[in-house]
């Protein structure tokens, strides 16, 4: 079978190779302008001289200017009919010195601009999928659940994104499960962390009724998950049951939930480790009742005490039983 170019092949071949050939006809044009005006050292001549020069520059980087601004002085050296060799040396000279300057800090003043350039497109990019990992992370309307009042606050802190989430959804027995975490860190990195660790809970959450397992489940989602990155996730998830009239809740790493009426902690179980840490997550379930009128809150982190803390993110839902619900 005869040898096919792929296709585009030639076009991407051809770019360097026309800019080279484009680099050298103006180099021989310039020349050309020398010997027609027959006054090499004039100064339309030598501006134009530097044309060939900036191109390189751009296209090829410091070594491309330096080498066309040394073959550039060089081609003048040749074509200069100085009858004074001194006069012909520090002429020469002098261009070769000019020519190689322009050409080297132009290339290095190009290099620079595409660098910044290039950034400016990355964190666009990263702020565009902050903002859509973010509308998913905390989401503006929750579920109308029966028999349950829910509702969230969402407050970012000034130095961006982080990785605080919220998620509700159903249990296998019409339990409602609220889970409030926080992806340890800023950024990109911390928001796709919690993006992970929310969706897995989403995935687990109406297959098992205990709090205390469903964060076990997601700890070993978490630690199998090859694009790991190195930021533990704080977590507490409730499960509430409104026909029961009761609540209960695990803890990992994160701080407990509090009482609507009082502000008091919900006190028992066994606090665990951060999911992400360490295959045993070592967290127990602990149960209370929850009794018409009441509620609890989970924020994302402990309130302020002794004045006005750092800037911070912070994330909470309320969760507060309405009316009792017919068993089924």
């Amino acid at each position: 079978m005869p040898w096919r170019r792929p296709e585009g092949a030639w076009l991407r071949l051809r770019g360097p190779q026309a800019r080279l050939a484009l680099v050298a006809v103006l180099l021989v044009a310039v020349g050309a302008l020398r010997v027609a005006f027959r006054e090499p050292s004039a100064v339309g001549v030598s501006f134009l001289s530097l044309i060939p020069v900036l191109l390189a520059a751009r296209w090829f980087g410091t070594r491309g200017g330096v080498l066309v601004g040394a073959l550039g002085a060089g081609l003048y050296a040749l074509q200069v009919g100085i009858g004074d060799e001194d006069l012909l040396l520090s002429a020469a000279l002098l261009r070769l010195v000019l020519f190689v300057t322009v050409g080297y800090v132009f290339a290095r003043l190009t290099e620079r601009d595409r660098r910044s350039t290039t950034e400016l497109a990355r964190r666009q990019s990263e702020m565009e999928e902050l903002r859509v990992i973010r509308e998913v992370l905390v989401p503006a309307a929750l579920p109308e659940l029966p028999g349950l009042d829910l509702s969230a606050a969402y407050v970012p802190a000034e130095q961006g994104v982080g990785g605080d989430f919220y998620l509700v959804s159903g249990g296998p027995a019409g339990e409602t499960v609220v889970v409030v975490g926080d992806a340890v860190g800023k950024g990109l990195d911390a928001a796709r962390q919690a993006s992970f660790v929310r969706a897995t809970l989403a995935a687990y959450a109406p297959f098992t009724r205990d709090p205390g397992r469903l964060l076990g489940m997601v700890n070993r989602s978490l630690l199998e998950r090859e694009d790991a990155v190195d930021t533990f996730v704080t977590a507490a998830c409730v499960a509430v049951d409104p026909r029961e009239q009761s609540v209960s809740w695990a803890l990992a790493g994160h701080p407990p939930p509090r009482w609507l009426d009082d502000g008091g902690e919900l006190v028992g179980g066994t606090p665990g480790l951060p999911l992400g840490v360490d295959p045993e997550l070592g967290c127990a379930t602990a149960h209370a009742e929850l009794k018409l009128g009441s509620g609890i809150s989970s924020p994302t982190a402990s309130p302020r005490r002794g004045g006005a803390g750092r800037a911070r993110t912070e994330t909470g839902v309320r969760c507060s039983a309405r009316r009792a619900l017919p068993h089924a």
